[in-house]
């Protein structure tokens, strides 16, 4: 079983979105949720980098090579890293969504509790 995640990151865990809390009760931080979404489309950014290195490089020794069996390989092996590249950047895309959707519920929520605990306490006070 893991430790829970302290949100001030005292674990020495970098980008913790939640952390238990006591009587284990889920603790989200939605701040930590839109830096995730920050830091993933710097990742794709880096993923689009590094795709069009890899064409370069592939397009380069493709007609470099001077021989025409290698010279398709190397054309199959250009349009597979694009494919692998696209998909990955969507994934990524898809998971930055869910946590920028994440993030403005979760914070959606808080807020709304904090009126309902406000308009709580006004009743009884």
């Amino acid at each position: 079983m893991s430790k829970p995640i302290d949100p001030t990151g005292s674990t020495g865990s970098t980008g913790s979105a939640g952390s238990t809390g006591s009587a284990g009760h889920t603790q989200v931080d939605a701040s930590a949720l839109s830096a995730g979404v920050s830091e993933l489309g710097t990742l794709i950014g880096q993923c689009e980098t590094a795709t069009d290195g890899t064409v370069q490089s592939l397009m380069g020794m493709q007609g470099a090579v001077g021989h025409p069996g290698l010279a398709s390989s190397l054309g199959s092996a250009n349009e597979s890293a694009v494919e692998v590249m696209l998909a990955v950047g969507k994934v990524l895309a898809y998971i930055g969504e869910g946590l920028s959707q994440s993030a403005q519920q979760y914070g959606d929520t808080e807020s709304k509790n904090v009126t309902a605990l406000k308009s709580v306490h006004g009743t009884t006070a």
